[in-house]
């Protein structure tokens, strides 16, 4: 299993765990990008010529891949702008999103397409929560953001969940249209998977291909945890908000995301079994000790061996430094023990009291 070259941007201790947060060479297009080489005399410039300059400048290896179609940018689509904001520019018009490859390489991967498949191994896999779903798109609506020019493909009059909007400042009609034939009768599905058994190395938009969903689910965050307890991912494709339905159905989803399956609360953790409460941190989630309150009696709670009954006492009275009196249901009981070292309290009794 292996990755590109990442940097490490912080690391933090916690006991004994240790957290290394590192990021691969996409932290560089945050540089201004160099345009010395070209001005307003010999625009439009080749976007797949500029493409490369801009790997190089950031360090990418050879090779990138770039959009599907032909791109013509001018000087001031370029100048005083960082790498990013060129690269955003692009992404917006053909709908798609850039990343580092494993081999180091920019590449360019289309919405709803995936240049990397993973089978994750299923004992090691978390439940998978399915989100908000949006389309089957009808329609792609565009609006130019520099001109505010709207441009439309597709069926007129479908609803708002089958309908995709796209802004950008190189937007045109054809960029809308080529869309259109890239998404039509497609649907785009919100997920969240906390831990994913792995053995090859995901890159970029990877989908995977889990038991329940064979016809795989495209991730477009997954990030990869290094524990003792092995090499796993986590995955998600975040909803997509533009109306009315997207934002009712959030709220479903942050109720779902706080109930999630080996998500910590403290120390309770959410499990098949329902809330239980973590005796022992270890790295591996799916590897811990955790106990759980079940029903022993009407009225009456078993936590792990110990007994909580619905009925408090009524009283508690000081008989000695080493005894107390506990009025319990209208029955006086003597609560007797020693004390030992560090405040502890040893050789505990508890003997009913006779009137």
């Amino acid at each position: 299993m292996s990755f590109s070259v990442h940097y490490i941007s912080r690391i933090s201790r916690r006991g004994n765990r240790l957290t290394i947060y590192a990021y691969d060479l996409m932290r560089r297009l945050e540089e201004p990008f160099d345009d010395s080489l070209y001005n307003e005399e010999n625009e439009p410039f080749n976007c797949g010529l500029l493409l490369n300059d801009l790997a190089k400048q950031c360090g990418f290896a050879n090779d990138t891949e770039l959009p599907p179609e032909a791109i013509p940018l001018y000087y001031s689509d370029i100048s005083g702008k960082k790498c990013r904001e060129i690269l955003d520019s692009i992404s917006r018009r053909s709908v798609g999103v850039w990343y580092c490859s494993n081999s180091g390489q920019l590449k360019f991967c289309r919405f709803l397409s995936a240049d990397n498949g993973i089978v994750p191994i299923a004992a090691q896999t978390s439940p998978v929560y399915l989100h908000s779903k949006k389309g089957p798109f009808g329609a792609v609506y565009g609006e130019n953001s520099t001109t505010g020019e709207i441009y439309s493909a597709g069926t007129g009059g479908v609803g708002y969940t089958h309908i995709l909007r796209i802004a950008g400042p190189l937007i045109t009609r054809e960029s809308v249209q080529s869309v259109m034939s890239l998404i039509a009768g497609r649907s785009y599905q919100a997920f969240y998977c906390s831990h994913i058994g792995i053995s090859d190395a995901p890159e970029g938009i990877t989908a995977f291909y889990f038991d329940a969903y064979p016809e795989g689910l495209i991730s477009c965050h997954t990030a990869v945890h290094f524990s003792g307890g092995g090499v796993y991912a986590e995955a998600k494709a975040a909803d997509i908000c533009e109306d009315d339905w997207d934002y009712t159905d959030l709220t479903g989803y942050e109720l779902r995301r706080r109930v999630e399956r080996f998500r910590e609360y403290g120390s309770t953790v959410m499990t098949d079994k329902g809330l239980g409460v973590i005796a022992d941190k270890t790295d591996d989630p799916l590897r811990r000790a955790v106990y759980y309150f079940s029903r022993a009696a009407q009225g009456v709670t078993d936590f792990d061996g110990a007994i909580i009954d619905r009925v408090m006492p009524t009283a508690i009275e000081s008989v000695s430094d080493t005894a107390k009196r506990i009025i319990y249901d209208g029955v006086s009981y003597i609560l007797e023990y020693k004390k030992g070292g560090g405040g502890s309290k040893t050789d505990i009794t508890l003997t009913r009291e006779e009137t």
